[in-house]
């Protein structure tokens, strides 16, 4: 048996199992929860095949590769990488009324004169609020649904558009066999889950990442944090 006596060999059976198990999972196509779950079942003739299950320590470490793995799926259910295809030219929700501005003044209790606009596609505001600046950003709930519409049209898009591809079954490799998303899913289950995950907030996030910056505000848009609903609006301010 050997041992794992420094971190450079540690880091060196990582790296060897972390490319192994990137490789299966390019050619299986299999999801990172999916992968947690196969291993734990053919982890071991896995490794052999690695020719490291002589290692003490390095199931632990097979272990610690799918965990990262599953924690990185876990912790992105929606990602901004799903909406790749979408980008502030194709954010259209319209300018703000008079009525965007009407609500803040009576949430900041101003006149419409200490309300100024600064980026109508965005629908950023600057506040005067007794001497100090205050930056929000309002949408209400029409603004916000026609958003999520987007959004989900998109992941619905993006969701039947794969494919699965098996090309193994019980270690022994066979011709690939593919499955169209398309063709096994319920569609009315998929909207179901979609719709329950695209929140407001998620709209919001989206709207920060894709608007990280406006030339000519002084702002970080990392700042903002939801505010309230106020008559049918909802704000953000920083």
């Amino acid at each position: 048996m050997k041992t794992i006596s420094n971190r450079e060999e540690a880091n060196n059976y990582y790296k060897i199992v972390n490319s192994a198990v990137d490789d299966f999972q390019k050619k299986t196509k299999a999801r990172n929860s999916e992968l947690h779950d196969y291993f734990k079942r053919n982890g071991k003739s896995f490794l052999k095949r690695l020719e490291v299950s002589d290692v003490i320590g390095i199931e632990n470490v097979l272990n610690d590769v799918l965990l990262h793995k599953k924690h990185l799926e876990d912790d992105k259910v929606i990602t901004f990488e799903s909406f790749s295809k979408l980008n502030e030219n194709t954010i259209n929700i319209g300018s703000p009324s008079v009525e965007h501005e009407k609500v803040l003044a009576d949430l900041f209790s101003t006149s419409l004169g200490h309300i100024e606009i600064l980026d109508p596609q965005l629908h950023l505001f600057k506040i005067n609020d007794f001497g100090k600046d205050v930056y929000a950003i309002i949408l209400n709930e029409s603004e916000i649904s026609k958003l999520k519409e987007m959004f989900i049209g998109q992941i619905k898009e993006d969701l039947f558009s794969k494919v699965v591809s098996v090309s193994e079954i019980q270690n022994v490799s066979i011709d690939p066999l593919k499955f169209w998303l398309s063709d096994i899913l319920d569609e009315t289950k998929v909207m179901e889950s979609i719709n329950s995950k695209v929140s407001k907030d998620l709209v919001f996030n989206f709207i920060k990442e894709s608007f990280s910056s406006v030339v000519g505000v002084n702002y970080d848009l990392e700042s903002f944090s939801f505010f309230k609903e106020h008559s049918g609006f909802f704000i953000w301010v920083a």
